[in-house]
């Protein structure tokens, strides 16, 4: 057994293309440039059995990133297969749902510790200690552990200044298996530049992880990034996979002007507010390659856009409509579905503003109750949901698409009409995109990899939601 660590991706159901595990990639590089040999196994794309990886890369460390849902299972089942084929492994789990229920994870035996929050020095902290006998475990900060059954989980470190560390170590990575084919681009990949949010929605992670602290690298660095794909990947799109993008408005225009001066040719598209939406700001963003900014609208009422500390209003999205169309920036927007005592009329009213805005893409979201959220001590204190205990339990439970978790008035079957709808939407759109941008050879890409089973229910569906639409009763009930 090395001194070395092992970075493991637990599984999502993705499959290739994928996202690139940006939180690894961070680690790795922080933990190459201190000397520490590591590697990378992202499972959503690599399928050999651990016993064969363990054959092969016979780490002390194995640090497993966990998100709350479903992939908590494969999480489970890997450290298991760890423990099996070697007990003095190390298991650290990392990522949001050992930050959010710490004793849950801790609960499990298999593993042996968490590192809650940023991850980059708190392992480089734990290798210093198993590798190089410095320090006491009970001064790395973030960690949490086991003494004699008791859980410990030491005091949080400050946040980290993004701008000192390294470049992600995406050579670590296969890089093959996550170019994105978009409407806008060919070979286009996600980015992280920024952490945490400084809004307070109540149905998100954000306020109890990030405490409402928004740090972004600088604008040169982001550009940086994209210079660094282009030159080793020929990356042509930029998706950049991070809560809000454009938080600072300085750093937006100094990248924007940045990639104008270069004569950098990318397109990009990433996540917003409605109320940071500006006629200036939208058209340098266009000017400097900027294809689709999506917007969490949420919900056509304003009376649940209030319960969801959502700080905005439908007629603040009615505002910019006009704003959008001038431009000529796509725009992407989410719903909230499911949501807890949603009535019929209520998710109506989000139809109907969909219908007004005109979006190039939808995203219904089936409500989850995360823990960590205020919504979720909402719906737990009054009976709604029922929070399992088992870990296991956690992992099943959890899922973007579980409409049995449904804690609203609306019937099962029609929000599944209303997904199924913006699925068949959203297809045709970017189809439509592809031609638009004579994107032919990424459109060839998506039939050889895309058409599947699975995409042909999509579409009959959706063709089925719009032709013979089954609106239930105003009064209809789960």
């Amino acid at each position: 057994m090395k001194n070395s660590v092992l970075l493991i991706n637990a599984r999502t159901d993705t499959g290739i293309p994928a996202y690139i595990p940006s939180g690894l990639c961070s680690i790795a590089a922080v933990l190459r440039e201190n000397g520490v040999e590591c590697g990378i196994l992202d499972r959503t794309v690599d399928f050999t059995d651990m016993k064969e990886v363990m054959r092969r890369r016979d780490a002390a460390i194995y640090g497993i990133s966990v998100l709350t849902g479903p992939v908590i299972l494969d999480a489970i089942e890997t450290s298991k297969a760890i423990k099996a084929n070697n007990p003095d492994a190390i298991v650290v789990w990392g990522g949001l749902h050992p930050t959010i229920c710490p004793e849950s994870v801790l609960n499990e035996g298999c593993v042996d510790y968490i590192v809650r929050g940023e991850g980059e020095y708190p392992m480089l902290d734990l290798c210093e200690h198993f590798f190089h006998k410095r320090g006491e475990l009970s001064q790395i900060q973030n960690l949490g552990y086991r003494v004699d059954g008791r859980q410990v989980l030491n005091p949080m470190r400050p946040w980290i200044d993004l701008e000192t560390l390294p470049l992600p170590a995406w050579d670590m990575l296969t890089m093959e298996n996550y170019f994105l084919t978009k409407h806008y681009a060919y070979r286009a990949v996600n980015l992280n530049t920024s952490r945490g949010c400084p809004h307070r929605c109540s149905f998100c992670y954000n306020e109890a992880v990030n405490k409402r602290k928004w740090r972004g690298v600088s604008a040169k660095r982001v550009v940086e990034m994209i210079e660094y794909m282009q030159k080793h990947h020929g990356v042509d799109g930029v998706f950049f996979h991070e809560d809000n993008f454009d938080v600072s408005r300085k750093r937006m225009t100094e990248f924007c002007n940045l990639l104008l001066e270069k004569g950098i040719k990318i397109h990009w598209e990433h996540f917003s507010r409605v109320g940071y939406v500006t006629e200036e700001r939208l058209a340098l963003e266009k000017k400097a390659g900027c294809a689709v900014i999506s917007y969490g609208i949420e919900s056509g009422s304003d009376e649940v856009l209030d319960e969801m500390a959502k700080d905005q209003t439908v007629e603040d999205v009615l505002k910019v409509v006009p704003i959008w169309e001038k431009i000529g920036i796509k725009v992407a927007v989410s719903i909230m579905i499911g949501y807890p005592d949603q009535t019929v009329e209520e998710v109506e009213k989000s139809l109907s503003l969909v219908e007004k805005i005109k979006p190039f893409h939808v995203s219904p979201t089936m409500f989850n109750p995360y823990p960590g959220t205020p919504l979720f001590d909402q719906v737990v204190q009054r009976g709604l949901f029922q929070f399992p205990t088992r870990l296991e339990d956690q992992g099943k439970i959890y899922s973007l698409w579980n409409f049995d978790l449904n804690l609203s008035h609306i019937p099962k079957a029609y929000l599944q009409q209303i997904s199924s709808r913006y699925d068949f939407q959203n297809l045709t759109n970017e189809l439509c995109g592809y031609f638009r941008y004579r994107n032919f050879a990424g459109l060839w890409r998506v039939f050889r990899h895309k058409v599947n089973l699975k995409l042909i229910k999509t579409f009959l569906l959706g063709v089925l939601a719009r032709i013979s639409p089954k609106k239930p009763a105003a009064s209809a009930t789960t």
